[in-house]
């Protein structure tokens, strides 16, 4: 008889939805699907932009048994290189993410991101998107986000940068800003 030289795993968990090839929206909500064998009681939900190679948390524990998430899509997350990775709480190495890649449309706002503008001077407003998205509207915020009343542009074009001077109204240690498509404010 012949034994293996080294211990290895049996994979226990599964993801069946996303896998590749889908497309979805930033503000959407989709159901993470995973299927599991075995005794897994909780299990982290990441996501990756890069294919695979680096990921972010999208839930640090999720009852394995509910073998579904309800994610409504973030911005932070839109591409065309996106994979899911569900994996053991109590062992990290009992995982499995999305087979292939697949795509979320969508904008986010790349800068400002942090610092200090001051007021009078010209600064730039850069933004990233993915899939067919038509003009942009920019507003800021003084209440770190909670509302957002203050229209920058109602209306540009979504060529990744905006050029705004910032008027003294917007001084503020708690501005925000945000970047949405004109055709859905969700996006």
């Amino acid at each position: 008889f012949a034994v293996s030289n080294v211990n290895f795993i049996i994979k226990a968990v599964k993801v069946t939805s996303p896998n590749g090839s889908e497309t979805w929206t930033v503000g959407e909500q989709h159901n993470i699907i995973w299927t599991y064998a075995g005794t897994i009681p909780n299990v982290k939900l990441e996501y990756s932009t890069d294919g695979g190679n680096s990921y972010s948390t999208i839930t640090n524990s999720v009852a394995t048994s509910n073998l579904s998430y309800p994610w409504t899509v973030s911005g932070d997350a839109i591409g065309s290189q996106v994979r899911i990775r569900v994996s053991s709480i109590s062992n990290p190495n009992i995982q499995d993410s999305s087979n292939a890649n697949f795509t979320i449309n969508g904008v986010k706002l790349t800068a400002p991101d942090s610092g200090t503008w001051n007021a009078g001077t010209s600064q730039t407003i850069t933004w990233t998107s993915q899939g067919t998205i038509g003009n942009v509207k920019l507003d800021y915020s003084t209440d770190a986000g909670a509302t957002y009343p203050n229209t920058i542009i109602a209306s540009t074009s979504n060529n990744g940068t905006y050029a705004w001077t910032v008027p003294t109204q917007a001084v503020n240690n708690q501005a925000r800003f945000r970047v949405s498509t004109v055709s859905d404010p969700t996006i």
